[in-house]
């Protein structure tokens, strides 16, 4: 019948019928028909059997549904269909199709996991095989999987690799899920866009978005903003003049979307993007959609219906998360489905967030009122409008008079509430009354049928369905010039509408996750009371979660900073498909592939200069001695980090007192940070400057003198962006971002969650405490700050988390280290070393040339790595003593100081215990330690040492020192555990260092002289030693001499 393409209603509805009720239908040609069923059923209703006029959504559909099926890769019958997880999804929901094809250029490497053959363009890391074996058997088994891989792993590459490889073993079977990858932002889009072109797979692929990224009709986008209207308004329209005249030569028709359903444009857009192996991405369709006149067509519509029919898409997370988005019922996303697919959300850790934002509104009286004023005006100016709705013409008067209840019963209850009596428990007085709170006499359920919300078909799809109609009348008006200024605030009215009945109609289902309030009258911008406000805040995320969870085949939750996992569990508990359906095995914590040596990693507990603890707080951006001891911290720490560094703050009020105060009247510190780098760029608050931000800072920091931006936890910088290489060396972590502690919804998250607990059997399993969830939030902001820097293999930077809180010993330390990637917590280095010392401007010079040691040996080994260095296991003397760099510092009288809190005298001391570096302190065996890296390794305890040495090392410490000899992290790879003679029993082995020094003090950083003793050692030693070390990790094997620990400055 398509084919044929003549109407044939009555035939085409029995043909439907017939296929709405088989599950396979034998001929060659069932399957394209199959998957069109509901666009000839819904064709064959509404035209009662007359034929009709096809839209030309419908007309590109039909020519793409035709050129795919005579390209021969059209869908097929399958003899027999692959078995499902009882209860997850019916293979009438997947896609009938056959496998796509593979590159051969680019299958280099097979890797076979279950069933499935998986193919990578390069020999895959371990961490990819983790992610993919993970995602595999999710696939296989309907489940959900949370998979964390640090940046850098190739995390995109294995998820690719992992659901195409299972989706080919399905569609030789004859039918596969359609897989839907769901990212953050669009720049997010072309890189993930940009991992599948590397990729060996050649499935049909699509890519999804916004009007505002693909549209190209410069007077509709001209339009909106003139008329301060959204896009999608002013582009509906132009459409519908479009659509109904057929004459885009009139004013205001949108020309790309009259010639959308041209056989030229069908044929382009299918060369270019609906083949099987074309790889796009929205500038690619914009390419393809550009044609002559009565040519051309809208990549917004046309991508949407790519979409249809494509194997893979890629698409925001909206598409996936917000409910009034995935379930939209527009006639150019008539095949969207998340029914019986397999949802890929990579950069997961926004999940929480993003999933309670989608079900929270806040609306006030003045908001209220204003909304029921203009509909209730409508009528007034339009008596004879009529709206078409379920086949009737319903008056205008009594669509705006349905329409009107919902915020006319929000505006009497808040007035009512006005006048009654305060809560005894109010939201630490930001909020005049509350319910759904442990502490409330009253449940979200009551205060909705208070509010007259739970009347029967008040918030039922058909109040939506009459916003969406009344939408198009209205627009159809501006068409038709009928429409007067007013009719333009109605439009954005009913949008509102609908997003209030959508986020109540949830509330009404869900009253025990959702905490609803008051808020007393507060005074506006311009002086007016805007008086009170009502909110309905989702406090489980899981319910939202559970929308689009409970209907896919199988969910993937991936991110490079899922850290704290935990906390993401927890909160996703409420969801029963999560419960039910996670992986029995939990989720899966990666580690990263790069070297030790490439990252370096310090916690930092004291400002230069005053040597006052480094703990921010509210007040502390309003003192002037703070934020210059901050000044002076991070002007130090950009003069030792070479190329881009991202300096982060708690928050934007937070970074413009720090930048005012270092502009104005602490002047000296934005100099010095000037002289430091090149340029300095400051995040902004709007997204229309931050690519012109972005700009100057990328290629300031290409430059020899490098570049600082300063940008804040959790904005625009922190995530969606990639700054490889010399774009970031170095992040800097100020304070600990938690949330804004009398932010009215974080007081009512905090209440709830402990209200939870309390419950005990009524509250979800494994729920977070308040106070728990409200840390966890700074700590997940914090790791996906740190994951900007090292973003692939063969990068290498220094990651400086500048507060007392995150060290584990000293004043105002919390150990929240703990909290950090696991990957990098035995990395972390402490500074000071010696908790007692009060001597600041020594440690931050230490630091100082621990940074420029850190940037001279790293770019050594990752050139190593790349196969440029010598590449030899072991090196001779004459190679090794090239490697070593002369540092002029006090490092040698720092480790000597050091050396001794290690004693057993020192040890013995409870107050002198919690002193002692955490480094000489590490006495249990790190599981998550890769082989060969000492620093989690048990060592055994030195003897004590006579008193006066400590006197003695103290006096030198005072006395001017010879330059220090540190060696480099490549002679130190190659003479791990390697000694010339072993140690005294029970002592390290230490060296003597330069004149002028005790013999009797011991010293952590080895000489000339024992470094050439090393390298004509290394030969014989160095790798028996290493073994016997890696063995020692392992638990297998036990030394009784203890080791020296390289990895020190």
């Amino acid at each position: 019948l398509v084919r044929a393409g003549q109407p044939q209603p009555k035939e085409e509805l029995a043909a439907a019928q017939r296929l709405a009720g088989s599950v396979a239908v034998p001929d060659d040609g069932a399957d394209l028909a199959r998957r069109g069923e509901r666009r000839i059923l819904e064709r064959a209703e509404s035209t009662g059997g007359g034929g009709g006029l096809r839209s030309v959504v419908e007309r590109l559909r039909d020519r793409l549904d035709r050129l795919m099926l005579d390209e021969g890769q059209g869908s097929r019958a399958a003899s027999e269909l692959p078995e499902l997880a009882a209860g997850v999804s019916s293979p009438v929901d997947w896609l009938r199709g056959s496998p796509c094809s593979l590159d051969p250029a680019r299958c280099i490497h097979e890797k076979r996991i279950g069933r499935d053959e998986l193919w990578f363009p390069f020999v895959p890391l371990a961490p990819q095989l983790q992610v993919a074996e993970r995602a595999v058997k999710a696939c296989e088994q309907g489940g959900i999987a949370l998979l964390q891989s640090p940046t850098g792993t190739g995390k995109t590459v294995a998820l690719l690799a992992a659901v195409l490889a299972w989706q080919r073993r399905h569609f030789a079977a004859g039918a596969a899920p359609q897989v839907i990858y769901g990212v953050r932002t669009h720049a997010q889009l072309r890189q993930a866009v940009g991992e599948l072109r590397k990729m060996p797979y050649r499935p049909r692929m699509a890519v999804i978005g916004s009007r505002e990224h693909t549209c190209t009709n410069s007077e509709v986008i001209a339009r909106a903003r003139q008329g301060r209207t959204p896009l999608n308004h002013a582009c509906r329209q132009a459409t519908r003049l479009a659509a109904q005249q057929e004459q885009p030569e009139l004013q205001g028709a949108c020309e790309a979307y009259a010639t959308l359903g041209g056989p030229k444009h069908a044929q382009r857009v299918f060369n270019k993007c609906g083949r099987r192996g074309e790889i796009w991405d929205v500038e690619d369709l914009i390419g393809a959609c550009k044609a002559p006149a009565g040519d051309g067509g809208c990549p917004y519509y046309t991508s949407h219906i790519l979409a249809g029919n494509a194997e893979i898409v890629f698409c925001p997370h909206n598409y996936i998360m917000d409910p009034a988005v995935s379930q939209c019922g527009s006639h150019h996303r008539g095949r969207w489905s998340l029914r019986g697919r397999v949802i890929i959300i990579d950069e997961a850790h926004n999940l929480e967030q993003g999933c309670r934002d989608a079900g929270s509104v806040e609306v006030s009286l003045v908001e209220l009122r204003q909304l029921s004023s203009a509909l209730t005006a409508l009528p007034t100016r339009h008596r004879n409008l009529r709206v078409r709705v379920r086949g009737q013409d319903v008056p205008c008067a009594d669509v705006c008079a349905e329409l009107v209840r919902v915020p006319q019963r929000l505006a009497a209850f808040l007035e009512q509430q006005a006048n009654a009596p305060q809560a005894s428990v109010p939201l630490a007085g930001l909020r005049r009354q509350s319910w759904g709170l442990g502490q409330s006499t009253a449940g979200t359920a009551e205060c909705l049928r208070a509010a007259g919300l739970t009347e029967h078909g008040l918030l039922g799809r058909a109040a939506e369905e009459l916003a969406v109609e009344l939408t198009d009348v209205l627009l159809r008006l501006q068409v038709e010039g009928r429409a007067v200024p007013e009719d333009a605030v109605v439009l954005g009215v009913l949008d509102r509408i609908r997003e209030l009945l959508a986020k109540l109609q949830l509330t009404v289902r869900h009253p025990s996750s959702y905490v609803m309030g008051i808020s007393s009258s507060s005074t506006g911008s311009s002086g007016s009371s805007s008086g009170p406000s009502i909110a309905a805040w989702l406090m489980a995320p899981g319910v939202i979660f559970e929308s689009f969870a409970a209907k896919a085949h199988a969910v993937l939750l991936a991110s490079g900073t899922l850290a704290p996992i935990a906390g993401l569990s927890a909160e996703l508990s409420t969801s029963a498909a999560f419960v039910a359906r996670s992986q029995p095995e939990g989720p899966l914590e990666a580690v990263h592939v790069v070297e030790p040596v490439q990252v370096l990693v310090s916690t930092v507990a004291r400002f230069p200069g005053s040597g006052r603890v480094a703990v921010s707080s509210f007040g502390s951006w309003q003192d002037g001695d703070f934020l210059d001891d901050l000044g002076s911290a991070i002007a130090s720490l950009a003069e030792a980090i070479p190329a881009g560094v991202l300096c982060f703050f708690p928050s934007y009020a937070a970074m413009d007192s720090a930048v005012s105060a270092w502009q104005g009247g602490s002047r000296r510190i934005w100099e010095r940070l000037q002289r430091a780098k090149g340029d300095i760029q400051v995040e902004p608050r709007s997204s229309e400057r931050l690519a012109e931000i972005c700009s100057a800072y990328t290629g300031a920091a290409r430059k020899p003198r490098g570049a600082l931006c300063f940008a804040v936890y959790r904005g625009k910088v922190s995530e969606g962006l990639s700054f490889e290489d010399d774009l970031c060396r170095g992040v800097v972590c100020i304070g600990v971002p938690f949330p804004q502690a009398r932010d009215p919804m974080v007081i009512a998250k905090r209440l709830w969650n402990d209200s939870q607990r309390v419950q005990g059997a009524g509250g979800a399993v494994g729920t977070l405490s308040g106070e728990q969830w409200y840390e966890l939030q700074a700590y997940r902001a914090v790791n996906q700050a740190l994951g900007r820097c090292v973003r692939h293999l063969y990068d290498y930077g220094a990651l400086i988390l500048l507060d007392a809180r995150w060290s584990s010993k000293g004043d105002r330390s919390r150990g929240l280290r703990r909290y950090l990637a696991r990957w990098l917590q035995p990395l972390v280095e402490e500074w000071p070393r010696i908790v007692a010392s009060n001597n600041a401007e020594q440690t931050w010079r230490d630091l100082g040339d621990r940074l420029r040691i850190h940037f001279d040996v790293a770019p050594r080994e990752v050139r190593r790595l790349k196969g440029l260095g010598d590449g030899a296991s072991q090196a001779s003397a004459s190679q090794i003593s090239s490697q070593i760099s002369t540092q002029t510092s006090d490092v040698a009288a720092f480790w000597a100081a050091a050396s001794w809190w290690n004693s057993a005298a020192s040890r013995s001391n409870a107050a002198e215990q919690a002193m002692e570096p955490d480094f000489l302190n590490r006495n249990t065996v790190d599981e998550n330690v890769p082989p060969g890296n000492h620093q989690g390794a048990k060592r055994p305890r030195p003897l004590p040492d006579s008193s006066a040495a400590a006197a003695a090392a103290a006096a030198a410490a005072a006395r001017p020192r010879p330059p220090v000899q540190v060696a480099t992290a490549a002679a130190i790879r190659t003479t791990t555990m390697a000694r010339a003679a072993p140690p005294p029993p029970g002592r390290w082995w230490l060296s003597e260092m330069g004149p002028g020094v005790p013999p009797e003090a011991p010293r952590l950083v080895m000489g000339p002289s024992d470094l050439r003793a090393v390298s004509h050692g290394a030969a014989h030693a160095g790798r028996e030693h290493a073994e016997q070390g890696r063995e020692r990790l392992s638990g297998s094997s036990s030394l009784d001499t203890p080791m020296l620990p390289f990895r020190s400055p």
